[in-house]
C-alpha cells in the first residue's frame, strides 16, 4: 500500500544509524536539486531485527546506481532477546530441570517499534521513484507484521515542501548542510549576502 503523507518527522534519538551516504559533492548537489522522500512505517507494535538492508541495497544499486540514493535507518536494535535452550535428545528430561532457572542467554538484538513509527527512509531523484517503491516493498517481507509505504510531500529529508523549497532555493535562502539544508534569514552581515549572491550567480 502506497500513500502520500505530509511528513514523518524523526522522534528524539532517531538518526542515520546505517546510511548509504552520497560520495561526490557534485553528485550530492545534483541529487538534492530534485529529491523525493519515501518512508516505511509500522502500523502495529512489534520487534524488528535489522536484516533487510542488504537485500534493499542490492536492488537499489542494481536499478539506480550506488551513488543515486540515500537510505536512513530509523530504528535502533538495542533490545536484547534471550533464549532458554532445551535439549532435544532422548532422555533430556533427566538432564535438565525444565523451567527452573529459565533465564536464557542472549541470542540477538531487535528494535522495539511503536505504532506508526518510521522504519526506514529513502531519498532519491524522481526518475527512481518506481525502483525505490519496489525496493521498500521487498524490504517489507523481512519484517514481522504489516508495513505501509509513504511518499513524502517534503523535499528529501528536509522539512520544506517541494514548492516552498524551490522558492527558497531560488531566493538564496537555503544553505547546503550535508543531506539537509539550513535556512538563511533575510537579515545579517553584508559580506554573507554578497557571498550568497556570488554562489547564486555560479549556479545560474
Amino acid at each position: 500500500m502506497i500513500e502520500e503523507c505530509e511528513s514523518i518527522t524523526p522522534a528524539v534519538g532517531d538518526g542515520a544509524t546505517t546510511s548509504k551516504m552520497l560520495t561526490r559533492a557534485q553528485t550530492a548537489y545534483c541529487i538534492l536539486m530534485s529529491l523525493s522522500g519515501f518512508h516505511t512505517s509500522n502500523p502495529d507494535m512489534s520487534n524488528c531485527a535489522i536484516h533487510t538492508l542488504d537485500s534493499m541495497l542490492q536492488y537499489m544499486v542494481k536499478n539506480c546506481g550506488k551513488d543515486q540514493f540515500h537510505i536512513r535507518m530509523r530504528l535502533h536494535p538495542f533490545h536484547v532477546i534471550r533464549i532458554n535452550k532445551m535439549l532435544s535428545c532422548a532422555g533430556a528430561d533427566r538432564l535438565q530441570t525444565g523451567m527452573r532457572g529459565a533465564f536464557g542467554k542472549p541470542q540477538g538484538t531487535v528494535a522495539r517499534v511503536r505504532i506508526g513509527q518510521p522504519i526506514m527512509s529513502v531519498r532519491t531523484s524522481d526518475r527512481h521513484r518506481a525502483s525505490v517503491i519496489e525496493a521498500l516493498r521487498r524490504a517489507k517481507f523481512k519484517f514481522p507484521g504489516r508495513q505501509k509505504i509513504y511518499v513524502s510531500k517534503k523535499w528529501g529529508f528536509t522539512k520544506y515542501e517541494r514548492e516552498e523549497y524551490e522558492g527558497l532555493r531560488d531566493d538564496g535562502r537555503l544553505a547546503m548542510d550535508g543531506c539537509n539544508v539550513k535556512y538563511r534569514p533575510e537579515h545579517g552581515p553584508l559580506d554573507i549576502w554578497k557571498k550568497v549572491q556570488v554562489e547564486l550567480a555560479q549556479i545560474a
